[in-house]
């Protein structure tokens, strides 16, 4: 058992209508492998390192608009150049993308999956170059990203995702931002580093965000549902120290799933989030 702060994001879960047009998307769009196909589940990643869980079954339904649910899974590459050949790909490629932005603490790129579940690509700068408000808060912004600066460092050679690639954060929609926030920070020791309009992001240890909730859209107005498309389970792992405290603050609810060195609870989204002691 460590102590001290780690977190890390180990994987999220999507469940989808096409389970192979989903596979597809994500070996050739994203550079993933697959690691194991299963009855009705592929999972997907890095060299033997699953990041993406794709699930389907017989009742599955396109989530609805009012439903609250996944606003993009944002893959982090190590570096500025990981993510030139990422972009160099995709335009040699002619994938679609939705935008494209610098973030002041990163550079990102956007796109949207088959299904509609977003997608983030991105990469980080140097964290001593961040600047932050009095308050604390971590200072974003999202302005034109140099995309011809990025594109000619690009390699030109055939794209993989990068063996160092991991979640860096997730964002999600939500009915209720305020209540969204609580949970998280409450239950799972989050702390608030940045704010927009309608939006909130959460992390440990001072990172931009591992977290973040927005209420962006209006006709979002009620939680996911089981039978949806979407996000329907996150996993993380945590440092002891913290992971015995969220245990404790979860403690007095029915609504956890426990073992030895894991929590399961649903959020109010009625996403699972399923934390690992490290």
């Amino acid at each position: 058992m460590k102590k001290g702060g780690f977190m890390k994001i180990k994987r999220a879960v999507l469940k989808v209508i096409d389970i192979e047009k989903m596979k597809n998307y994500y070996t050739s769009v994203l550079g993933m492998e697959v690691i194991s196909i299963e009855n009705k589940k592929v999972n997907l990643g890095i060299n033997n390192n699953v990041i993406l869980t794709l699930v389907t079954d017989e009742g599955v339904i396109l989530k609805s608009r009012e439903e609250a649910n996944l606003y993009h899974i944002a893959y982090l590459l190590p570096n500025r150049e990981e993510l030139a050949n990422f972009l160099g790909h995709i335009i040699d490629s002619k994938t679609e993308v939705q935008g494209a932005a610098d973030h002041l603490v990163s550079e990102a790129i956007y796109m949207t999956d088959p299904e509609g579940n977003g997608i983030e690509v991105y990469a980080d700068r140097d964290r001593d170059k961040w600047k932050y408000l009095p308050n604390g808060n971590v200072i974003m912004d999202t302005i034109p990203l140099n995309a011809d600066e990025l594109y000619n460092l690009s390699n030109g050679e055939k794209y993989k995702l990068s063996s160092e690639a991991v979640i860096g954060h997730i964002h999600m929609q939500s009915y209720d931002v305020d209540k969204m926030t609580k949970f998280y920070k409450n239950n799972f020791l989050l702390s608030k580093t940045s704010e927009l309009p309608d939006a909130i992001f959460l992390s440990y240890d001072g990172y931009h965000h591992h977290f973040a909730f927005n209420h962006w859209d209006y006709t979002v107005s009620e939680p996911g549902s089981e039978n949806s498309t979407g996000l329907k389970l996150i996993e993380y792992e945590i440092d002891s120290e913290r992971f015995f405290k969220i245990k404790e603050n979860l403690s007095n609810t029915n609504k956890i799933e426990e073992s030895g060195n894991f929590i399961v609870i649903n959020d109010p989204n009625n996403i699972k989030i399923k934390i690992y002691e490290e």
